[in-house]
């Protein structure tokens, strides 16, 4: 999937499903490889930005303390 074609929205697995594979490994990372905007450092930064809807409230951020 190049670039340009990544967007807010995820694939449908019907995109993919028609080609030849004879396995399919998903693992860590696969995520980051499909969709651009999960190419973060620290998921628990990534929530902490009250910039996004339903980020971590006070309390939430008291459990990882």
């Amino acid at each position: 999937m190049s670039q340009d074609a990544t967007n807010a929205e995820l694939s449908p697995w019907s995109n993919y499903s028609d080609r030849n594979w004879q396995s399919l490994l998903v693992g860590n990372g696969t995520s980051r490889a499909v969709w651009d905007r999960f190419k973060y450092s620290s998921l628990y930064d990534v929530a902490l930005n009250a910039g996004i809807e339903d980020s971590l409230s006070p309390s939430d951020v008291k459990l990882f303390s």
